[in-house]
C-alpha cells in the first residue's frame, strides 16, 4: 500500500534520518499487526516488534542517538494513527498500556470508523 506520510513538525529531524520508517509502517505486514492487535483490544504499536527491519532501526536509533530515542518512539506511534486512519479506524482509546511490546509502554486502541460517527 503506498500512503503519504504527513509530519508533523516535530518530528521532522528523526524523520530526516531515518525516513525508511514509513515505508516499514505502511507495509502490508504492518498492517496486519497493527489491525490484530485492534481486533483484540490492544493497542496498534503492541506486536511491531515483529518486524525485523523496525526492531533494527529501532537498536540503530538507540545507538547512534540515545537522546532521540523516545522521539523515534512517538514519531512510530504518529505514523500508527496515520495508517491506521487510512485502513479506516479511529482512535477509541489514548495512553493504554502495551501487553507484548518490546519496545512501547502505551498506546492507542482503535476502532472501525461507522457512518454515525
Amino acid at each position: 500500500m503506498m500512503l503519504d506520510y504527513q509530519p508533523a513538525n516535530f518530528y521532522t529531524q528523526v524523520f530526516s534520518r531515518y525516513p525508511e520508517t514509513w515505508e516499514i509502517l505502511s507495509s502490508p505486514e504492518a498492517c496486519l499487526l497493527m489491525r490484530d492487535m485492534t481486533k483484540i483490544g490492544l493497542p496498534a504499536v503492541d506486536t511491531l516488534h515483529y518486524l525485523p527491519s523496525l526492531c533494527q532501526l529501532v537498536i540503530i536509533v538507540d545507538s547512534e542517538s540515545p537522546e532521540m530515542s523516545e522521539t523515534f518512539r512517538n514519531m512510530v506511534g504518529y505514523m500508527c494513527g496515520q495508517v491506521m486512519e487510512h485502513l479506516g479506524y479511529e482512535v477509541e482509546k489514548a495512553d493504554e498500556s502495551t501487553v507484548f511490546s518490546r519496545f512501547f509502554q502505551y498506546g492507542s486502541v482503535y476502532r472501525l470508523r461507522t457512518e454515525n460517527a
